[in-house]
């Protein structure tokens, strides 16, 4: 996987050829773990805020079916979402956190293929 081999922004096109797929196919499991995979190239460019808050969008809606395997190139979200919590603090992460939670699914694509947001 381009995630693997520190090619984020290869990464974040084929992200988003994945989402315009899942969208038109109705793919919503496929589009949640794209969620979680845009938290993780987030966090790779340093951006702990946006990072936080696109793993709580795919907390929000879990992916139902999908197999450990689709995983297995992804570092493991729990240990990044606390390392998250850590870089931000109790206070930021909870309000970040709480943010991400009340998004819809399709804001939060959105939102993840938003290039202006990177900036946060």
């Amino acid at each position: 996987m381009l995630l693997e081999l520190d090619d984020l922004d290869a990464s974040r096109r084929l992200v988003a050829e994945s989402v315009e797929i899942g969208q038109q196919t109705g793919d919503r499991p496929g589009l949640v773990l794209n969620l979680e995979i845009s938290a993780g190239l987030a966090s790779g460019d340093g951006f702990r805020t946006r990072a936080a808050r696109l793993y709580a969008c795919g907390k929000r809606s879990p992916r139902v079916g999908r197999q450990t395997s689709d995983r297995s190139s992804l570092a493991d979200p729990a240990l990044q979402v606390g390392r998250l919590r850590s870089a931000l603090g109790e206070e930021a992460f909870a309000r970040v956190w709480a943010q991400g939670r009340a998004m819809t699914v399709g804001d939060s694509l959105a939102y993840a293929l938003e290039q202006d947001a990177l900036k946060e």
